[in-house]
């Protein structure tokens, strides 16, 4: 016993030791992107672009376009340089919404200075206060100037906080505040571009510091990652979800929408980027501790849920007494007719026969089925259920012009056309994973619902919108041999943050499909909701349990131990209706929502399932169990084999004179073509889905148990010759149990980069542009009523400067506070120039209130909106804190979008996301899961009421005047407690990313088609710096001692999970909210090299950066200690 005592000890003293190195050790290739440090002497000499240099080059290379630009946290730090390159470029409508004023700091005669932009003070997460600071006319009210271009930059950083108490915080700013940002911008009607400021993080993946023997990557670009490796802290998680949303509202109301992503630290004079560490630790420890140069991540973990329900096998005597509900029943239990015409898109297929006849049992008589086939109208045709007593239409959802010819006609001769649509549309092809064959699912499951959609929209009749997807769309795939975390097996409507998901073409068309019905809330007045059924829908006529009753050959069976659900079509049917009800009754509470929902809430086991069916059955089903794994084995080569002859055939197609079919006749009559690797997803493991929130909602409860669905369908069934190859056979049952994982494929290599060091001398010489350098670089004005959401934040405040310095005269500016107005009032792009609208984005009537208003006496509304806003808590991850990262980052930014839609002058909408790398594990706190959410948004919604969306994807840090990272450096007296020294990262200059957002919105304007709906990675200087490089080149610029003192990592983080835990049960014993950013959410972006690649910006919209790494620390340190003198 002692021996395994001293055994133990001496692996865990190992693994602590390894675990310590890792935190300090530096990744080898990293030093393979990083820059060139400069020395001392360099540093001394090191010069940087002035205020003036920056608008003279915006100026000569972007000329003023004359638009009316808002900044929305233009009095940030961002924000700010927004502004002052608007202005430095000579923009004249530039208007400031933020919650704060802009920094009085500067000399005001300066023609750059924020000043010089209106400013008006709304907060992002009010509705009202910031729809009217957006609508607000510039100048003269009778000439109705109102925003065309609209700079989002404000946001809430929070990266520390990840524990679901906290979500809030940045939720409602991030997430709720671009909502309202975009829902201003797009009910405005005048903003035709709209920028957001979004964050890299957001789309980075966590450190690995546990698993010390695995690699960080390096590099980070545009190309999306497997959404379940991404950062669940509440600051990247918003961002993820606002970014989503302002892509998703790209050409909404003729919006453009772009999202930058700046990356990693945001650096500049007053920059925040480590203050949020380092007042956690002067609270706690007494003293200051510095920001970490590595920089971003941890996996989260969670506990499982464990499942005891299962269903208690029925008897021989009690299943042949056992009875079951009539048609008759199932009419009653649907409530009573409400007279409105229901259209009922793949009404013949075997859900939507089901609500057919639900409809019409209940009373309705206005009910018609679209459908490529007329439904099966075998039964008593006497019947008040019959389909016969439904109209049909024969109509193909992919061809829009034939599903809006069946979708607007008139029922009869009523003149009525249709009030609810109930979309149960979609092709199954689960087996398939290739991109060869995505298409075939692609062209009817998306393509086919954005038809249904968008002619709903048109209709003008139609106020509910109902969409039938899949449970796969939030189920993980099972294991296998990956030794993986285990995520339970109970599953609702919220979905694990971190959780893979199936990467089959049906369960991502599919979601992708659920995104798209969910974001079209409210849009064109039609409520959306969507359904999830799961696990396998069960009757006579379904895909696997009908197979065995038909199959005369002995039933071949595998996976019999496994829990699962299943649901009668019947209850399906009913849910759908009970949905379209209260979407009638309770617009608010439940548009946009979507339920999970199965039958009888105890699971079966598959063995159990065929032994209740067999019973049922009069004769031997000979079910035979079989081993999986050859089959397995042989999916995989049926594969290869298919994909070949596709291959090669498609190569020889020019000899050949013909295209091959995708698939081969003989593959699919066999049932060959199904048994294919994706089939497997969901066969070999436990689902049970939690449907207790449609049941609590909406009242629905299955009136069907397991054992009278097989009961029923038995007693459909007749025995038939088989229909399917035999290998096929066990692949139908696990049909039902597809439930998802995310296409992901390896993140591309970086291109070469080359560290450098700058010397003392270089960086005493080192100069840097000035703000008319940056207005200069940003183009001519465009004339356009540009709103920037979060405006007054770090990224919208230069947002805001940029738009004014070019010369934009119609810039509004809305956010929670004002901007900061310090400088030269005088300065052309002085916030000051900009409008300032105080709105809160998590508002929807306060965001929609601030973007619709006009721009002054111009009578003009936005045009443009560039929706920055986010709330930044990355250090949150457990689900009570959730709320406060999705309220601002995904909320806010449907709000912005739906505002921005509703407006209909909205053009151009940018929102500001995280840069999002491809095939990594990704960052999984609230922040990056609320990012990537609101990023698919705004993509998703791109050309949606006219608005084309776009997202720049800032990594890693912004930093700049104002900033989170090098002010707190700067401002502590006390010596700077650092760790991390030798990780890599990217940095950017506010005033780059935010011309990155003008340059954006611009190219939405004159190019939607070729990039709308875009998301750009983007950052500053492409080689990467180490953090002790830039602390030193900050010491070297800055004149006292900065006192740097590295410290150890390891005794921090062991500490972070501790106070985590702490708040928690503080939280819920006490209900008191107290949000603590040392958590272990905090170092996702910690001890880690990121190395973003944003070459696709470059070559798209001819993006460059003007400030170096050493330029942008210099200028900040130069700006401080001026201030402070």
């Amino acid at each position: 016993m002692l021996s395994f005592v001293i055994l133990c000890l001496a692996l865990i003293t190992v693994y602590c030791f390894f675990l310590n190195h890792r935190f300090h050790a530096t990744n080898p290739a990293a030093s393979t992107f990083a820059a060139k440090p400069l020395s001392d002497d360099e540093l001394a000499s090191l010069a940087y672009p002035s205020t003036k240099d920056m608008a003279d080059w915006i100026r000569n290379t972007n000329p003023p376009t004359g638009r009316a630009y808002i900044v929305v946290g233009g009095s940030g730090l961002v924000g700010q340089c927004i502004i002052k390159s608007l202005l430095g470029r000579g923009e004249t409508l530039v208007r400031n919404i933020d919650v704060v004023a802009p920094s009085p700091f500067g000399d005001p005669n300066e023609g750059v200075h924020v000043s010089r932009s209106e400013f008006v003070e709304a907060n992002v997460t009010d509705y009202d206060a910031i729809k009217t600071a957006i609508s607000k006319p510039f100048g003269d009210p009778s000439l109705n100037v109102t925003a065309q271009v609209v700079i989002h930059t404000a946001g809430a950083i929070r990266h520390w906080e990840r524990l679901a108490y906290l979500k809030p915080l940045c939720h409602k700013i991030n997430v709720g505040g671009t909502k309202n940002v975009l829902k201003a911008a797009q009910e405005l009607g005048t903003v035709r571009a709209f920028v957001f400021t979004s964050s890299v993080t957001g789309f980075v993946t966590p450190g690995k510091y546990l698993r010390f023997w695995l690699q960080n990557p390096l590099v980070f670009g545009d190309e999306p990652i497997q959404e379940a490796l991404l950062s669940n802290n509440h600051y990247p998680t918003s961002k993820r979800e606002a970014d989503a949303l302002v892509r998703a509202a790209d050409n909404i109301k003729g919006i453009r929408t772009g999202v930058l992503r700046p990356g990693m630290a945001i650096v500049g004079p007053g920059d925040q980027y480590i203050t949020i560490v380092s007042n956690c630790c002067t609270s706690l420890l007494g003293y200051d501790l510095s920001w970490s140069e590595f920089i971003q991540r941890f996996a989260k973990t969670k506990d499982q849920i464990q499942f005891g329900a299962e269903i208690k096998p029925i008897s021989g005597d009690e299943l042949a007494k056992l009875t079951y509900p009539t048609a008759e029943d199932m009419g009653k239990a649907a409530g009573s007719p409400t007279g409105k015409a229901y259209v009922v898109v793949g009404g013949s297929g075997f859900v939507g026969r089901y609500i057919v006849r639900t409809l019409l049992g209940r009373g309705e008589t206005l009910v018609r089925i679209i459908d490529v086939v007329p439904p099966d109208l075998s039964g008593d045709a006497g019947a008040k259920d019959h389909l016969s007593h439904a109209d049909f239409v024969k109509a193909d959802v992919t061809d829009y012009g034939s599903i809006k010819d069946a979708m607007t006609r008139p029922f009869g001769n009523t003149g009525i056309t249709a009030q609810v649509v109930i979309h149960t549309v979609g092709v199954i092809r689960h087996w398939e994973r290739l991109p060869y064959l995505k298409h075939l699912s692609q062209n009817v499951n998306i393509g086919g619902t954005k038809n249904v959609i968008k002619i709903s929209q048109e209709l003008e009749t139609v106020g509910v919108f109902v969409f039938t997807s899949t449970a796969g769309v939030f189920l993980p795939p099972a294991n296998y041999l990956r030794l993986t975390r285990n995520y339970g097996v109970v599953f609702n409507d919220d979905i694990p943050s971190g959780m893979p998901l199936s990467h089959a073409h049906y369960p991502e068309t599919k979601r992708e499909a659920d995104a798209l019905v969910r974001a079209a809330d409210n849009i064109g007045g039609i409520r959306t909701g969507v359904l999830r059924p799961g696990m396998a829908i069960t009757g006579p006529g379904d895909l696997w349990i009908t197979f065995y009753l038909k199959n005369t050959r002995p039933n071949s069976v595998w996976s019999g131990e496994y829990f699962q659900n299943i649901i009668n079509p019947w209850d399906l049917a009913r849910a759908h209706i009970q949905l379209a009800d209260a979407l009638e009754t309770r617009p608010d509470e439940l548009g946009g929502s979507a339920f999970a929902i199965t039958g009888q809430p105890t699971a079966s086991s598959f063995d159990d399932l065929r032994k209740v069916t067999q019973a049922c059955c009069r004769r031997n089903l000979g079910f035979q169990p079989v081993p999986a794994l050859p089959l397995y084995i042989l999916s995989h080569l049926t594969e290869a084999i298919l994909a070949t002859r596709f291959y090669v055939l498609d190569m020889l197609s020019g000899i050949l004179g013909r295209k091959p079919s995708y698939i081969p006749q003989w593959a699919m009559a066999g049932g060959l073509a199904k048994l294919q690797p994706a089939m497997w997803d969901f066969a070999f493991a436990d689902y049970i889905i939690d449907d207790s929130r449609v049941r609590e909602v909406l009242g629905y409860q299955n009136l069907w148990s397991n054992e009278q669905t097989l009961k029923w369908t038995g007693s459909r069934c007749v025995n038939a010759t088989a229909m399917l190859f035999v290998l096929l056979l066990g692949a139908l049952s696990a049909y039902a149990y597809l439930l998802n994982k995310r296409l992901t494929t390896p993140h591309h290599a970086a291109h070469e980069r080359t560290y450098e060091p700058i010397t003392n001398e270089d960086l005493a010489t080192l100069t840097y542009p000035t703000a008319d350098d940056m207005a200069n670089a940003a183009g001519s004005p465009t004339g356009k009523a540009y709103i920037v959401i979060g405006g007054s934040g770090l990224v919208g405040a230069y947002i805001v400067r940029t738009l004014l310095g070019r010369g934009e005269t119609l810039v509004l500016i809305i956010d929670t506070t004002p901007p900061n107005l310090s400088g030269n009032s005088k300065a052309r792009d002085h916030l000051s120039r900009a409008g300032f609208i105080k709105a809160d984005i998590t508002d929807y009537d306060s965001i929609k209130a601030a973007i619709s208003r006009s721009f002054g006496g111009t009578g003009v509304t936005a045009q443009v909106i560039i929706h920055s806003a986010e709330i930044f808590r990355p250090y949150e991850r457990l689900p009570y804190l959730r709320g406060l990262s999705y309220s601002v980052n995904v909320d806010g930014t449907k709000n912005v979008l739906r505002a921005a839609q509703e407006l209909g002058t909205v053009r151009a909408f940018v929102f500001t996301s995280k840069d999002a790398p491809q095939g990594m594990p990704l960052l999984h706190s609230h922040y990056a899961n609320s990012k990537r959410e609101a990023d698919a948004l705004v993509r998703a919604a791109d050309n949606v009421k006219g608005m084309r969306t776009g997202v720049l994807r800032p990594g890693m840090s912004v930093l700049g005047v104002g900033d989170v990272w090098s002010t707190s450096y700067l401002k502590n007296p006390d010596p700077n407690f650092v760790w991390g020294g030798q990780c890599f990262q990217n940095i950017i200059n506010p005033w780059d990313l935010a011309r990155a957002h003008v340059q954006f919105a611009d190219a939405l304007e004159a190019q939607p088609n070729e990039f709308g709906g875009s998301g750009f990675a983007v950052t500053g200087q492409p080689t990467a710096c180490s953090a002790d490089e830039l602390r030193r080149i900050m010491q070297a610029c800055c004149h006292r001692d900065l006192q740097f003192q590295p410290v150890s990592v390891l005794p921090l983080y062991v500490l972070s999970h501790f106070m985590e835990m702490f708040f928690m049960i503080r939280f819920y014993m006490l209900s008191i909210l107290l949000a603590v950013n040392l958590q272990p959410a905090l170092w996702d972006f910690v001890c880690a090299d990121y190395v973003i690649d944003d070459r696709q910006i470059r070559k798209a919209l001819g993006y460059r950066n003007f400030w170096s790494n050493e330029q942008t620390i210099k200028w900040i340190v130069e700006n401080f200690e001026g201030n402070t003198k």
